[in-house]
């Protein structure tokens, strides 16, 4: 017999299943595969049994807040916790942990909430112990974004943009093994320092850890233990060169079920080279940063002949140490706050080593260094011409005698002038004629081709038959041969000096100087006829380096 065109034994058969198998019209069991906001989704995970898996897709945005129901009878993990919620992303990255717990003061169930931007997401539902039996009921309702914080934010490729002088507002969720972090990309335009300041502003009872790590083009990565027990914010400083840097914040308590923080940013544009730079130069000071106990900077130098190093060092907030590393191994002071120490090297080049020391705990720490090179006994660092004569000395311009005096205060001598412009890199004497036969210049005197090379140059003519090798060079004579050799013309005006007349033979020259700021003279004087000491050939060369 057939009724409605089901046989009776069809009938019998679906009215058994009925009374025996009820549908669930509210509860999804864990064999459906879309979750819909609303429903709720319930089963258990049997012994050895790892997860039951399910879908969401969200048309836009939202926040999804789940519910979680707490079983008495459940086997407990830590804190109370035995099922867990794993939110995946596209590429099977966690982007939520969500678990029930007994810290949040309600016994019957757990509410937890995370952004999550429009798109499809494999939800999990496991379990803290693989051997054990669990009952889990759980549903979600959405509502509009809270916060900055949407995921997926998890790598470089989906990292949420940090602007300068910005504050940015998140949540952690972070279970057992698996935690939750954030990534924050930050365009830095300009050299500068980048002031962060991280601040948990709520979660449960347990302490937690907020991390940092910043990771720049160059692949280098500074990481911050950064502690916000009770609301108290941490800061620390960090210097940044132009480019494209990733920030990552992520628990380091796997037992925090969620933590809510905020991080605020500000920028000071800073001049690069005064800041942490790979190689030393002489006599100018420099400023660091130091992030935890183990880190270190590493700057290099070089000498051009044997002298007197010394390092001057300040930690602003703790001690530090300063080594040499290469091609010599020595520590030269240790756990110090403020030191002054010399060393006698030899010429060569060395990778100086400042680093934290003294103290176990990481948190920003300041520092100064500053490195004097004195190569000649008797210039001194205190020396009026101290700076020129040793970076001409650096440049390997000046050599000094051999008992490691520079005499300053003598005259220089005119080949003493070619030879030490000579050994300046760059400069070209393009040939215009023939040496010519002198009655005091042979080919065996020790600077003769220097002086061969200025005469062919047209930069000098010498006196008749008389070069004048041994002759003091007088300041009028000095302008010539720094116009002529360099090359040197106009550049605004000149300075009217009192003894230096339209008429003299190296006025032309004397005010090319003086349009350049290569001389600025004396009282409203040049002293045109006055011998050239030493020191002050040093500072008329070294401002023409410096202006080339």
């Amino acid at each position: 017999m057939k009724v409605c065109g089901i046989t009776m034994k069809k009938l019998a058969i679906l009215i058994f299943l009925l009374v025996f198998f009820p549908l669930a019209i509210i509860e999804v069991q864990a064999t459906d595969d879309i979750w819909e906001e609303g429903e709720v989704i319930s089963g258990d995970l049997g012994k050895y049994q790892y997860d039951n898996q399910y879908k969401i897709t969200l048309d836009e945005d939202a926040r999804l807040t789940f519910t979680l129901k707490d079983f008495p009878d459940n086997d407990k993990n830590r804190g109370g916790k035995d099922y867990i919620i794993k939110v995946i992303g596209l590429h099977y990255e966690g982007l939520a942990y969500i678990s029930t717990s007994q810290n949040d003061g309600d016994p019957a169930k757990t509410v937890q909430s995370v952004n999550l931007k429009k798109g499809s997401y494999d939800v999990n539902i496991t379990k803290f112990n693989y051997d054990s039996e669990v009952e889990y009921s759980v549903s979600y309702q959405t509502s509009p974004i809270i916060g900055t914080d949407i995921e997926p934010n998890n790598n470089n490729q989906t990292a949420m943009l940090l602007k300068m002088d910005d504050t940015v507002s998140g949540e952690l969720n972070g279970i057992g093994i698996n935690q939750d972090h954030d990534m924050y990309k930050i365009e830095v335009t300009k050299f500068g320092k980048m002031k962060f300041q991280l601040k948990r502003t709520e979660g449960t009872n347990s302490p937690d850890y907020l991390l940092l790590s910043a990771k720049g083009k160059d692949g280098k990565q500074h990481r911050f233990y950064l502690t916000s027990y009770n609301g108290t914010p941490n800061e620390f400083e960090h210097l940044f060169e132009p480019g494209t840097y990733y920030i990552k914040i992520f628990l380091g308590n796997s037992e925090q079920a969620i933590s809510y923080y905020t991080l605020n940013t500000s920028f000071t544009e800073l001049v690069e080279e005064d800041w942490e730079p790979d190689v030393l130069k002489n006599n100018k000071t420099y400023n660091g940063f130091w992030y935890s106990v183990v880190e270190s900077d590493l700057f290099s130098f070089t000498l051009a002949k044997d002298a007197k190093v010394i390092f001057f060092g300040e930690t602003l907030n703790g001690l530090g140490a300063l080594s040499l590393l290469r091609p010599i191994n020595v520590e030269l002071i240790s756990n110090s706050s403020k030191f002054r120490v010399e060393k006698e090297l030899v010429e060569g080049r060395y990778y100086v080593n400042f680093r934290a020391s003294g103290e176990n705990k990481d948190e920003y720490k300041g520092y100064t260094l500053k490195m004097q090179i004195q190569s000649f006994k008797d210039v001194p660092t205190n020396h009026p011409y101290y700076e020129q004569i040793e970076a001409l000395t650096q440049l390997g311009v000046n050599k000094g005698y051999p008992d490691g005096s520079f005499h300053p205060k003598e005259a220089i001598q005119r080949q003493h002038v070619f030879a030490f412009i000579d050994r300046l890199d760059g400069i070209e004497f393009p040939k215009i004629r023939e040496m010519k036969s002198f009655t005091d210049v042979n080919t065996s005197q020790l600077f003769y081709p220097e002086i061969k090379k200025f005469y062919e140059a047209g930069i000098i003519n010498g006196y008749g038959t008389y070069m004048g090798p041994n002759l003091n060079v007088t300041r009028g004579e000095l302008a010539k041969i720094l116009v002529n050799t360099f090359k040197l013309e106009m550049n605004g005006n000149g300075i009217s000096f009192k003894d230096v007349k339209s008429s003299d033979i190296f006025y032309n020259d004397i005010q090319i100087l003086a349009s350049n700021r290569i001389t600025v003279g004396s009282n409203g004087n040049y002293m045109p006829n006055d011998p050239v000491t030493r020191e002050q050939f040093s500072a008329f060369l070294h401002r023409i380096v410096n202006k080339k």
